[in-house]
Parts: structure tokens; C-alpha cells; sequence
């Protein structure tokens, strides 16, 4: 076969690609690229608990160590306030949400996502340093926070005399003014509440008392596993290097 002229070469080739071109398949666009990648956010609904939450959750150990949790693990946290009893209802419906501080109760224990534990905080009967009185008796007026664990577990154990009161704050006043020379409360709200109210927590004495179980971050069951492992991870790291108990000593005197 005789070779075909350059020219005859070029036209062959020219027919041919504009052949495979017409019969070719579309090619697919790739989609862009973006260097943006949307952080994982969760809603935290909380209840005014000082000094776990204070007031529009301007400040509190729980915030601190929310605000943490959020900055390594990458997780935006949205911290809202609530009632409390709604809060706890719109998260065990199973929604997307998260609570905080909750303790973990066998009767609550299907109904959330227990995701990391954050404080426990035990309970001390207390009176002043200062004060003259011996040791309690069944019968000695103790001051202890209404429908809390701590006034089941002293009446659990016989005292009868006991001024039950919804205010944690109330409590402390009573103990500084000499109202009453037993409360029996949570070491951190014990220490902070005495210092706001104008005491020195250095002269709170601790007398008997009994661990409480944890206050946990907790969520409904549409929190996303990816979610909950991110902010397991971030809580390992703040107990390991020591910021846990850093933020925990900002609240309680040493």
C-alpha cells in the first residue's frame, strides 16, 4: 500500500478525532472543591444551677469545662438556657440535643446518650470553723436544699430537724449569720456560695459526708456517634494534662 502524502496524513487524523469527539461521552464536570469544611455543632440545653450555670449561663464550673470541650474537640457548642423540667423532655424525645449538668439514674438510663461524665462533687455537713458546737445530734437543726440527694441521705440516716430550703444561697447566709451551725451541701456549692456571700470558705469545716454520683454532659439519641467520640477524646485530654482539675480549683479554696 502506498504511504499517503503529508497532507493526505493530516486530514485522516483531523477526520478521525472529530469522529471520536462527536461519539465521545460527556465528560463529567468535577464538583469544586471547598477549602471550608462546616464544624459539627450541638445545642446544649441547660438549667440555672449555680455555680454549676449561673444566670443565662454568664459563668460556672459546667460552662468552663463546656467551652473547653468545644475548643478541642471541634465540636460548636451552643449553650441555651431552659426550665429544666422541658429541658430534659425535649432532649429524652430523642432529639439532636445535648444537657447538661444530668445525673445518670437508672430510671433516666434509656432515655439519653450518656456521653462523658464531668463532675462529681460530694456532699459535706459543714459548720464554721468558729463555731462552738459539738457534734450533731439527730435532733440538731441542719439546713440542706429541698428534694436534693443530700436531705434523703440525712433523713435516711434519722435527723429529724432539718430546715429544707429551694435556695442554695439562703443556706449559706443562714450558716454566716448564725442562724444555724450545720449545712449540709456539695463542696463547690458550699465554697462558692459562702465566698459570695461576703465568707471566707477556709473557715468551712467538713464533718461527715458521702460521694454523689456524676453530672454528666448528656444528649439525646440523635446526637451523632462522630459527635459523642469527639467529645469523649477532648475529656480524656483535659483529665490527663491537668486542665480538669485547674478549672475545678478556680471554684473550690484548697
Amino acid at each position: 500500500m502506498p504511504f499517503a502524502r503529508p497532507d493526505s496524513r493530516r486530514a485522516f487524523y483531523q477526520l478521525v478525532l472529530a469522529l471520536a469527539c462527536l461519539f465521545a461521552p460527556p465528560l463529567v464536570q468535577a464538583e469544586p472543591v471547598s477549602g471550608n469544611v462546616e464544624q459539627p455543632k450541638l445545642t446544649v440545653l441547660l438549667g440555672e444551677f449555680p455555680p454549676y450555670i449561673e444566670d443565662e449561663a454568664s459563668g460556672g464550673f459546667f460552662i468552663d469545662v463546656l467551652k473547653e470541650l468545644s475548643r478541642r474537640s471541634g465540636v460548636s457548642l451552643e449553650l441555651v438556657m431552659r426550665p429544666w423540667p422541658r429541658a430534659q423532655q425535649q432532649v429524652a424525645s430523642g432529639a439532636n440535643l445535648g444537657i447538661a449538668p444530668l445525673t445518670r439514674t437508672e430510671a433516666r438510663e434509656t432515655h439519653y446518650k450518656w456521653i462523658v461524665p464531668i463532675l462529681s462533687d460530694p456532699y459535706y455537713l459543714y459548720r464554721l470553723s468558729s463555731s462552738v458546737d459539738e457534734s450533731p445530734r439527730r435532733d440538731t437543726l441542719i439546713v440542706v436544699q429541698r428534694a436534693s440527694p443530700g436531705e434523703d441521705f440525712l433523713r435516711d440516716n434519722g435527723y429529724v430537724n432539718l430546715f429544707a430550703t429551694s435556695s442554695e444561697r439562703i443556706a449559706a447566709r443562714m450558716l454566716l449569720h448564725k442562724r444555724t451551725s450545720y449545712w449540709f451541701a456539695r463542696e463547690m456549692v458550699a465554697h462558692v456560695l459562702l465566698r459570695q456571700e461576703g465568707g471566707n470558705p477556709v473557715e468551712l469545716e467538713a464533718l461527715m459526708g458521702f460521694d454523689t454520683d456524676p453530672m454528666y454532659l448528656a444528649g439525646g439519641h440523635g446526637v451523632s456517634p462522630s459527635i459523642i467520640d469527639r467529645l469523649r477524646t477532648a475529656m480524656t485530654s483535659l483529665r490527663e494534662d491537668g486542665t480538669l482539675d485547674e478549672i475545678f480549683r478556680r471554684y473550690v479554696q484548697q
